[in-house]
């Protein structure tokens, strides 16, 4: 009676629980209606393998069904691109987006595919400062990174930089540029001012 001290179901080596046949992680499971089966319910009273999932739907095939009616071998496959030698799914114009399957982002000279609202993620950021608030009371980016920054004689520039080339370096520069005057130090003890 080896078996009595292990719970009921395949494969598991816990202690059942005082009163049942299970153990505590398997206490909620159903048992499958067919006798001497050890395996979990999976629909029906049944467990998988006695009928609990339905058989893929292609003619002859036995295979239980993953997704839909049918299974892997028979389900519909996503198309590929149609580029030469390109094994990746397509998005538009039954191409990737590598080869031309997007759309681009609007900014203007711009070719990066777009991500959200129409612009690529570079981009979208240069919409919102544009839609963002102008007055002073109503900005929440007081001070350190606002759109225009003072020059020596009071009046104020505008400090946003055109795009082009390494834009991810000249977007950082940009904010370091609306940043103010601000005092930078290196690991080698060099410092310089903005």
């Amino acid at each position: 009676m080896e078996n009595a001290a292990l719970c009921y179901f395949h494969g598991c080596t816990s202690k059942p629980m005082e009163g049942s046949v299970k153990c505590h992680f398997h206490r909620n499971r159903g048992l499958c209606r067919i006798s001497n089966c050890r395996n979990q319910v999976y629909a029906r009273s049944l467990c998988v393998r006695h009928g609990g999932r339905h058989p893929c739907a292609h003619p002859g095939c036995s295979t239980n069904a993953r997704l839909g009616d049918f299974c892997c071998r028979h389900s519909k496959h996503k198309k590929l691109c149609h580029h030469p030698g390109c094994t990746k799914v397509i998005q538009i114009h039954n191409r990737c987006i590598r080869h031309g399957g997007s759309k681009h982002c609007l900014y203007p000279g711009c070719a990066t595919p777009a991500r959200a609202g129409g612009h690529c993620w570079r981009h979208r950021m240069y919409i919102k400062r544009e839609n963002a608030p102008t007055s002073p009371s109503d900005s929440s980016h007081q001070g350190c990174c606002s759109d225009s920054a003072m020059s020596d004689d009071g009046t104020s520039s505008e400090m946003a930089l055109p795009l082009s080339g390494d834009d991810l370096d000249a977007s950082i520069l940009d904010v370091l540029l609306t940043c103010g005057d601000m005092s930078w130090s290196h690991t080698d003890g060099a410092s310089f001012v903005l």
